[in-house]
C-alpha cells in the first residue's frame, strides 16, 4: 500500500509533454526567434521541426560555447527528416541549422531553457 502511494505521487510530477511547431505556419525557415519569444517550456515538450527535406537540418546540443558561433559540435544530434522532433532537456537546448549559410541567412538558431517537468495545473 505504501508503495503504491509513493508511485502515485511520483507520477503526479511527471509533465504531460506539450507539442510546439517551431515557426508556426512558416515551420523552420527564417527566424523563428520571433517565434519563440517569451514562450516557456518544460522539460519532455516536443520541439517539431517542418521544413523541406534537404534545405535545412536541425543539430541539437547542449554546450553553449558552439552556439555564440552558430555550429555544431561533432557530438551534435542531427535531424534530416524535414519533420523532426526534439524533446527537450532540463536546461538550455541548443538547435540550429547546421546547413552552411543558415545561420547568417535565415538565423536558424534557437535556445529555448526547459524548465523542472512538473506536473502543469
Amino acid at each position: 500500500m505504501v508503495l503504491l502511494m509513493v508511485i502515485m505521487s511520483s507520477l503526479a510530477l511527471i509533465t504531460d509533454a506539450k507539442v510546439y511547431y517551431v515557426g508556426g505556419k512558416q515551420g523552420w525557415n527564417q527566424n523563428p526567434q520571433l517565434w519563440l519569444g517569451d514562450r516557456t517550456f518544460k522539460a519532455g515538450d516536443i520541439l517539431v521541426f517542418i521544413y523541406r527535406k534537404g534545405e535545412h537540418n536541425v543539430a541539437v546540443y547542449y554546450d553553449e560555447f558552439y552556439y555564440e558561433d552558430c555550429a555544431a559540435p561533432d557530438n551534435a544530434t542531427t535531424y534530416t527528416s524535414g519533420h523532426d522532433r526534439v524533446k527537450l532537456r532540463k536546461g538550455y537546448n541548443y538547435i540550429i541549422s547546421s546547413v552552411p549559410g543558415d545561420c547568417d541567412d535565415y538565423f536558424l538558431a534557437i535556445s529555448p531553457y526547459a524548465k523542472v517537468a512538473l506536473k502543469r495545473s
